[in-house]
This record gives structure tokens, C-alpha cells and sequence, in this order.
């Protein structure tokens, strides 16, 4: 085993999925590829800086708090899974045969179905934001934004570890380099950083955002024949809100 790989994957995850400059992330690329484990990891750094936020603009009125948490945390990570989200349900919902609906999801148009889901899974994400930004403990907004990104990234390397490849593409690339290994080291990450944070509330966020990768890959496969880098991203800001949701309901007395 070559230890150095997982600083370097470190490097080269952080590089790709946020927009923070870092230096040399492009040489360390196929470390990243490798050791998919690494993803729920990157997903608690980026939370922790969009958690910290979140707690500093808790101190403004609730829903202008929430709104720029919110933007911050677009802002750090970029969209490129938010345009992976829209081009999925475009294709999901345009009629015909595999190849048409595949031909939609890669086309790079935003249809009536991608919008949609756009703007339902951005209402949910701010309204779970919006009352987490309400508790009365900074901690609670912290940590629950914190695990809220560790899941979102184990949904995407679960739906990975159980994907059909769709087409040749950037999510061929991850697909073929995880496995089994890399899937059930990133669960045991995932679990420690999530129990460790939120408590017995972090195994319901887990158990619902790796349903929500079994659902959407399932889908794939019987609407465009497999799983694609625009259905990870689908994965991906499906997941996150859908597990601050679940946290905030169980954080309620």
C-alpha cells in the first residue's frame, strides 16, 4: 500500500470538487481516482468551512442567513453536480427510447425537467438550511452541515461501487477505479465521521442518502442503460438535502 497516495488523492479531490486553488491538484488527479474513499474525507473539509459559515451567518435574520450560507457553499464547491442534476432529468424526462433520452442528458440544453428539479432540490437544501440556521446551538448548525456534505459524497461513492457504466465519459473514469475495498473503507469513514459528530442521528442521514444512491442508479439503468458522471451529480445534490433534512427532523425534541 502506498501511504502517499492518500494525501495526494486528498490534493487532487479538493482540486476537483471545490474551486479553491490547490497547488498541484492536477498531478494528483488519478490519486483521487484510486482511492474513492477519500471522498466522504473531502466532503468533511468542505463542510467544516461551509459549516463554520453557516454558524457566522446564523447571526442574521433567518432566511438571509440561510440564502447566503447557501451561496457560500455553492461558491466553495462550484455547480458542476448541480448541471450534472439538471442534464439527468432532462433526459429522465424526455419520451422515447434509451438512446433518445441519452441523447438529451448529453446534449448540454436545460429542458422543462431539469429545471424542475433544479428548483425543488434548491427549495428543499434552503428550507433544510432555513431551520438549521433556527437551533439554538452554533454546534447543531455546525456539525450538521459537516455531516450533511460527508453523506452527500458516500452517495456518490456508493452509486459508483454499484453503477453499470452508461457511456464513455468523466464518469467512466471513477467507476472503473472503485471497488468493493474502496466502497466499504469509505462507509466505515463515512459512519466515524458522521456518529462521531451528530450521534445516533448520523446513521438515519447515512441510511437514507445510500437508498437515495440505490433508487437513482436502478433509474439509470433502466432509463439510459447505466450511470453516467451527470447521474453522480444527480446523486449528489439529491443527497444533501434530503440528509440535513433528516437531520434537522431528528434533532427536534
Amino acid at each position: 500500500m502506498n501511504l502517499q497516495e492518500y494525501p495526494n488523492a486528498l490534493l487532487g479531490g479538493l482540486g476537483f470538487e471545490t474551486i479553491i486553488p490547490v497547488a498541484g491538484a492536477g498531478r494528483y488527479y488519478h490519486a483521487f481516482l484510486r482511492r474513492g474513499e477519500m471522498y466522504p474525507v473531502i466532503g468533511g473539509l468542505i463542510g467544516v468551512v461551509t459549516g463554520g459559515l453557516a454558524v457566522i451567518f446564523s447571526l442574521f435574520p433567518t432566511w438571509i442567513g440561510a440564502a447566503v450560507t447557501l451561496g457560500s457553499w455553492y461558491a466553495i464547491t462550484g455547480i458542476n453536480h448541480v448541471d450534472g442534476l439538471v442534464d439527468t432529468f432532462d433526459g429522465l424526462a424526455t419520451t422515447g427510447d434509451a438512446s433518445r433520452k441519452l441523447e438529451a442528458v448529453k446534449d448540454g440544453q436545460v429542458g422543462a425537467g431539469g429545471l424542475t428539479a433544479l428548483v425543488l432540490v434548491l427549495l428543499l437544501l434552503y428550507g433544510g438550511v432555513v431551520e438549521l440556521s433556527s437551533m439554538e446551538l452554533p454546534r447543531q448548525i455546525f456539525w450538521g452541515i459537516v455531516a450533511a456534505e460527508v453523506v452527500s459524497k458516500q452517495a456518490v461513492l456508493t452509486a459508483m461501487a454499484l453503477a453499470r457504466i452508461s457511456h464513455p465519459g468523466m464518469g467512466q473514469r471513477f467507476i472503473q477505479q472503485v471497488s468493493g475495498s474502496n466502497f466499504l473503507k469509505g462507509l466505515l469513514v463515512t459512519l466515524i465521521l458522521t456518529i462521531g459528530s451528530t450521534g445516533c442521528i448520523g446513521v438515519g442521514m447515512v441510511g437514507v442518502t445510500l437508498l437515495v444512491s440505490y433508487i437513482l442508479v436502478r433509474r439509470g439503468e433502466q432509463i439510459i442503460g447505466g450511470v453516467n458522471g451527470d447521474l453522480l451529480g444527480a446523486v449528489h445534490e439529491i443527497a444533501k438535502p434530503l440528509a440535513l433534512i433528516v437531520f434537522v427532523v431528528l434533532s427536534h425534541p
